[in-house]
């Protein structure tokens, strides 16, 4: 079973798809996918920006769940 990211973890619980998120970041989908593949990370403005989107803490965006 793959882990997974909390980036997809909390955009799932939002409710809210991969281009949705993409859209309000100004981003493309396949960033969003790679976020949440693990091919790239973030920057600190994005994850901020995301933070804030899914009504979380910033913490809750790094890393993966257990």
């Amino acid at each position: 079973m793959s882990r997974m990211t909390k980036i997809e973890f909390e955009r799932r619980k939002a409710g809210i798809t991969q281009s949705e998120l993409a859209a309000k970041l100004g981003v493309s989908t396949g960033c969003v996918s790679f976020w949440e593949n693990s091919r790239t990370t973030p920057t600190a403005d994005k994850v901020q920006k995301m933070a804030q989107i899914l009504s979380v803490p910033m913490e809750n965006l790094v890393g993966y769940c257990e």
